[in-house]
């Protein structure tokens, strides 16, 4: 594993949230009108599991795991 904590989140990344639920990042949106970009996340685990849900870098960010590999 290598820590990737300055990178920014990428497609495929593993995130847990704040009760502990493993989702995953399965489209970023580009910030063609907005101010950030938009996350979404698959969860597979918790009360969304199956769903798929948008959240803003400041939330990834805090939930990102590091388990990218560098190439």
């Amino acid at each position: 594993m290598t820590n990737t904590t300055l990178d920014k989140p990428q497609l495929g990344d593993l995130l847990m949230d704040d009760e502990g639920d493993i989702g995953l990042i399965s489209l970023i949106e580009p910030p063609e009108n907005l101010s950030t970009e938009i996350y979404f996340v698959h969860w597979s685990s918790g009360f969304l599991t199956g769903y798929t849900t948008a959240h803003r870098f400041r939330e990834i960010h805090k939930w990102t795991i590091n388990v990218r590999l560098r190439t």
